[in-house]
């Protein structure tokens, strides 16, 4: 990320979108990102009026393309549809930076990531803030493919709300399966069914709220080698041994 400005001007800016004050961070020099960020910044020198504030949103993701079937609301996308994997979680107390609003709908969305990849697990978030109409999902499916075609289901489970909802709240999804190789990822949920909307309710409506889908490689030198690991019966005069080849020899029985 570089900024630039006169040669003699000090510029302040930050990163998440909020208005830049005397008192917001200054920059110094160019640096590397490694999440999405939101950029406003305003330069001033002396004997010059601060300049107008400049503004700039970088995205990056770990998706190729996400394919929303259910519209997301345009208030409440983050830095748009690649919210969903952009680095950036979203906090309890900002429903406008990291999450992604579905409005009175279920949520559908695909993922097709950067590579086909090795996977052993894979997880999300829910926000869930009644006072605000945001309620956890009734129920979650999580299903993943190589090809695009062919999908296997590796999690499916209902979520029971909190039984006293007072505050808002993330509620984390984790799914751990055998390692495969996933291209692939397809979330749905069922919205909860609300019969009475409260006045508080972000534009009168019922939502889910979800982010950050992520991933977790299998390491392959913790992976189950069967030729390390390959183990024989020896036997030595009225001895019979079990040799391992990365234990050595034990003693498993003397032959009568």
């Amino acid at each position: 990320m570089t900024i630039v400005s006169n040669e003699d001007a000090t510029i302040y800016f930050t990163r998440d979108g909020s208005e830049p004050t005397r008192e917001s961070e200054i920059y110094r020099q160019q640096e590397m990102l490694g999440t999405s960020i939101q950029i406003r910044a305003f330069a001033i020198a002396d004997g010059y009026l601060p300049s107008e504030i400049g503004k700039a949103q970088i995205v990056m993701s770990k998706a190729r393309e996400i394919t929303w079937r259910s519209k997301y609301s345009p208030d409440y996308c983050g830095f748009g549809e690649y919210a969903f994997m952009d680095g950036i979680e979203g906090h309890e107390s900002n429903k406008n930076i990291g999450w992604i609003g579905i409005p009175d709908n279920n949520l559908s969305v695909t993922v097709e990531l950067n590579k086909t990849m090795n996977l052993s697990m894979l997880g999300l978030r829910f926000l869930h803030d009644p006072a605000a109409g945001i309620f956890l999902p009734q129920r979650v499916q999580v299903e993943v493919s190589e090809d695009g075609w062919r999908y296997k289901r590796i999690y499916r489970q209902k979520i029971k709300p909190p039984d006293a909802p007072f505050h808002a709240l993330s509620y984390n999804i984790t799914a751990r399966f055998r390692p495969r190789k996933i291209r692939y990822v397809r979330v749905t949920a069922l919205q909860y069914q609300c019969e009475e909307r409260g006045p508080a309710f972000l534009e009168g409506k019922t939502w889910i709220f979800t982010d950050e889908l992520r991933y977790e490689q299998h390491a392959e030198k913790y992976a189950w080698r069967k030729a390390s690991q390959k183990i024989s019966l020896v036997k030595s005069g009225r001895r019979l041994f079990l040799h391992s080849q990365k234990q050595g020899k034990f003693l498993l029985s003397s032959v009568g």
